[in-house]
């Protein structure tokens, strides 16, 4: 458990991949019991989430992540997100079932920098 505000910390669940990285100000580690949390000390003005999730998982990780953009300046986040995949990925297929969404859903894509 942590005692510092704004501690870097890096947790893995025992029962999943599951790899969350990020500046904390409350307590509670990610991934333990809260056993009863304390007000924070400190406001966050950043906060740097870092996981890997199976599809499972990140449907249950993005009402947490609506729940931040509600509360972010401009009601947005900034999500990043890699996959890999050792044959590639069909052109045609990543069409449909990855661009076409994201446009539908009105996604404005950023370009990676450098």
């Amino acid at each position: 458990m942590q005692e510092d505000t704004q501690t870097e910390t890096s947790t893995t669940a025992a029962d999943s991949d599951t790899a969350i990285t990020g500046t904390e100000v409350a307590t509670h580690v990610a991934g333990e019991p809260s056993g009863g949390e304390r007000e924070p000390t400190a406001r966050q003005q950043t906060v740097r989430l870092k996981f890997k999730a199976s599809r499972d998982q990140i449907f249950k990780a993005f009402p947490a992540i609506a729940n931040l953009a509600d509360k972010s300046d401009e009601g947005k986040v900034t999500i990043h997100v890699e996959g890999t995949a050792a044959n590639g990925y069909d052109p045609s297929w990543f069409r449909n079932a990855v661009e076409e969404p994201l446009d539908e859903a009105d996604i404005e894509e950023l370009l990676e920098e450098g």
